[in-house]
């Protein structure tokens, strides 16, 4: 499946003409995150426009979707017993910084960094202060980037409409506002199984994140200063296709 984003050799990833120094991102998550947050921390180590710094907090608990209907359980269950789950979205460890720590002091941690971003895989509660410690906010990730089971539901929709390409598509949404397209990625569709779909799609989400943060650095995403917003996979109506 290619992606349809340049490759990292390209002058998007060069610095952002402007730039004074790196984009600090602060990323708070549990001991163990989604595979493909790791990977993505790896791939900004290739980037001298990018730092990214990670904290662990023990009580940090990664986002799960929610009336998930029992027809969609019972088909994702016999997709697991058939190919097994999605390695992009195995949990991992990710070593701390500055060591593990607990929710009182996550906040002055993370103030000692001097973050431009937060991005947060965690309870949605924390989002408002970390967000007050970063001039470009925090980022909450959505259950629909970590949910092991049943991340990544919107990409079922190209199967059950029968289209031959799937959009990979990170979306910012800010509370009582238009959601902003961040990047996206096109590849064929696997019509036989959704996990197949998916493994492919989320294979693709460290350099999607990457390419979002870019566009961060070069001041391009447009949301307000120290705001909370919610990054999450862009939903896809599952009916017949427009035509």
């Amino acid at each position: 499946m290619n992606d349809a984003g340049p490759s990292l050799t390209t002058p998007l990833y060069a610095a952002p003409e402007g730039l004074e120094r790196p984009l600090r991102v602060v990323l708070v998550g549990p001991p163990q995150v989604p595979a493909w947050m790791r990977a993505f921390h790896d791939l900004v180590a290739g980037h001298d426009w990018i730092e990214a710094i990670t904290l662990t907090a023990s009580d940090a608990v990664l986002p799960t979707m929610i009336g998930v209907g029992a027809d969609m359980r019972a088909y994702i269950a016999y997709e697991h017993a058939l190919h097994g789950g999605t390695t992009s979205l195995a949990p991992v460890t990710m070593a701390s910084a500055v060591g593990e720590g607990h929710d009182p002091l996550l906040p002055a941690r993370v103030r000692a960094l001097d973050p431009d971003l937060v991005i947060l895989l965690g309870p949605q509660a924390w989002a408002s202060t970390l967000a007050g410690l970063a001039p470009r906010g925090c980022w909450h990730v959505d259950a629909s980037l970590t949910d092991p089971r049943y991340a990544g539901l919107a990409l079922l929709a190209p199967m059950m409409r029968g289209q031959t390409a799937t959009q990979m598509a990170l979306m910012l949404q800010e509370p009582g506002k238009a959601p902003i397209a961040l990047v996206d990625s096109w590849g064929r569709t696997r019509m036989a199984s959704f996990l197949m779909q998916r493994n492919d799609a989320f294979r693709k989400l460290p350099s999607l994140l990457l390419r979002a943060l870019h566009r961060v650095a070069a001041d391009l995403v447009p949301v307000e200063c120290r705001s909370v917003a919610t990054l999450q996979l862009r939903l896809q109506p599952l009916g017949p296709a427009a035509g």
